[in-house]
């Protein structure tokens, strides 16, 4: 190394920085307008607008940094703006493929209706598991009446033959 290239050792005087103070024209930060821009990073702005206005499928962004620079608060900020000039995507549900369990089937519905499809599968649900015993009990119901019916008609007709026996012993006719 060279003599130029040797770090030089500073007394603390030819650190003191005079730097300009004027008095802020705000009391607190409250009262400031937020930026419109985003500060400090134009290459990473370009980039995300160029990744952003590629309109295929198979592409992603990926955004890497230091923890704390801002890039979550960027790429929302970022994306919100563009979400706003975009249509409102399709909403997708998945739904059991009762053949492959694991491969659900993807069905792309009307934006904001998977939520109101939610709401009313809650509600159905909630129903069935009202309705579902009744209807088991009445079933059960019904199986025993038509079990008591038959008996009836059985000691009925075996009544009646004992008593057609018993007319026919003494010279009647029933």
């Amino acid at each position: 190394m060279g003599e130029n290239n040797r770090a030089q050792e500073l007394s603390p005087e030819k650190l003191d920085i005079n730097m300009p103070y004027d008095e802020p024209s705000f009391s607190t930060t409250g009262e400031l307008t937020p930026l419109k821009e985003i500060v400090g990073q134009p290459r990473a702005v370009k980039a995300l607008e160029l990744g952003l206005g590629v309109d295929d499928s198979g592409y992603n962004i990926y955004a890497s940094g230091i923890s704390g620079l801002g890039k979550r608060t960027m790429l929302q900020k970022i994306l919100e703006e563009k979400a706003v000039q975009r249509p409102v995507p399709a909403d997708w549900i998945y739904v059991n493929n009762f053949d492959q369990q694991e491969r659900p089937i993807a069905i792309e519905i009307a934006s904001g209706k998977a939520r109101e499809l939610g709401r009313d599968l809650k509600e159905l649900i909630a129903q069935l598991k009202e309705e579902l015993p009744k209807a088991f009990q009445q079933e059960d119901f019904n199986k025993e009446k038509k079990r008591l019916n038959q008996n009836y008609r059985k000691q009925t007709r075996e009544l009646f033959g004992e008593l057609e026996k018993i007319a026919d012993e003494a010279g009647f006719a029933v």
